[in-house]
Formats: structure tokens, sequence, C-alpha cells
């Protein structure tokens, strides 16, 4: 790596090296077969024993979980797949479906091959595994926080990430049910409706007549 900051700037390696840039190479390589699927709400895309494939995200979001636990999410101009290739590892991962997904589908062994022939190829896996490795290191530093902080943490995190934006509010996709929240931020259902009762006391959260509607007043963002 510190070779490479002879030849870049970090700022260049990041811009460089980035998911888009690595998904245009692919797109214009004939060396590597790629098809454009649709995948239902809830639906399994990548397991321990089924992980031959990598997904380019065009639209929707996937969550990835761990013995049932959701750890974090990912979705659009994001791939899934290539997190552990790196390090010649098998994922411990289920990625799936959080509502309907538009995606590219690769051949994992394809993409290997890929990389392998660019000089600088390892550096596409690398700056993926640190982007995940620092979503995974803040999303373990929110878990120290109590209920109440952390989720106004998270909520505000993902609404950065998957919110529909205003002048006034960022929304959270509907996809984000209490069910899911409630796994993702640890918490029980009952916690959950009251936290979200005081975010909306506070302010933080816009009052509606939707209930099930999470808007943040981007004000706070």
């Amino acid at each position: 790596m510190q070779e490479l900051m002879g030849l870049y700037t970090k700022k260049e390696v990041y811009k460089r090296f980035d998911e888009m840039n690595l998904m245009e190479l692919l797109t214009n390589s004939l060396k590597v077969q790629m098809k454009h699927i649709h995948i239902e709400n809830n639906q399994t895309l990548l397991s321990v024993n089924d992980n031959k494939k990598v997904y380019f995200i065009l639209k929707g979001i996937v969550a990835a979980q761990k013995d049932d636990e959701l750890l974090y999410f990912r979705g659009k101009n994001h791939f899934i797949g290539l997190e552990s290739i790196l390090f010649n590892e098998e994922s411990e991962l289920t990625m799936t479906s959080i509502g309907r997904v538009e995606v590219i589908e690769f051949s994992k062994a394809e993409i290997v091959e890929f990389l392998m022939g660019l000089q600088e190829g390892w550096l596409y896996c690398y700056l993926i595994s640190k982007d995940l490795n620092h979503l995974l290191v803040r999303n373990y530093f929110n878990f120290q926080a109590k209920p109440y902080e952390r989720s106004k943490i998270m909520l505000n995190d993902l609404a950065k990430e998957f919110g529909e934006s205003s002048d006034e509010h960022v929304l959270l996709p509907k996809k984000f049910t209490l069910a899911i929240l409630t796994n993702y931020l640890g918490i029980s259902y009952v916690t959950m409706r009251k936290i979200l009762e005081t975010l909306r006391n506070e302010n933080f959260i816009v009052r509606s007549d939707k209930q099930k509607e999470i808007c943040i007043h981007t004000k706070l963002f």
C-alpha cells in the first residue's frame, strides 16, 4: 500500500479503485459474463452453502445477517460477494433481499480471474473490505450505547444511506419495517415503539398520520 501512495494520492486511490469503476471494467470486459435479474422480497442471494456468485446492486436493499442477526445493509452501486475474496475466506453471512432488488449477477470465479489479470486488481477488493470493516466497527461502537442513543444514531445513518430526501425531511424506505429495525437495533418491539414516540416528541422524527412512516428532519443531518 505504501508503494501505491508513491503513485497515487489517497484520494486518487479511493476514486480510481471504487466499486463504480470496477463495475465499468467488468461491463467492458469480454471475459466476464453477466446477467441482469430482478429478485423478489426476502430471497437469499448468497449463503454459506451458496456463494459462487457476485452481485452488483442497481436498485433496492440487501441485508447481511448471521444466525438470524442483521449486521448491515447494502444498497445501490455496491457489490456483494467480494467482501472476503482478498483473504481467500468463505463468508459466513447470508445476504437477503429487503423488498424487490435489481442486480447484475456475475460468476465469482470469473471476477477473481479477471482481477488477478490486473496489476492492481486486488485494490478493488481491499477498498470494499475496508469500507465494510468501517461500517461494522461503527455499528459495534453504536451497540455500546443505550437503546435510545443507539436507535437515534443508527436511524440517522440509515436515513443518510437509503432515505428519500425532500427540503424538510428524509423518509426511510418502507422496507425498513419495525420487525427489521428491532432486529438491526437489537431492541424489543415494545421498546422500539416507545423510542419512536420519544423521537417524535423531540421533533427528531416528523409526526405523520402514517404511523409506519419514519421521516427524519433534514436540519438534524
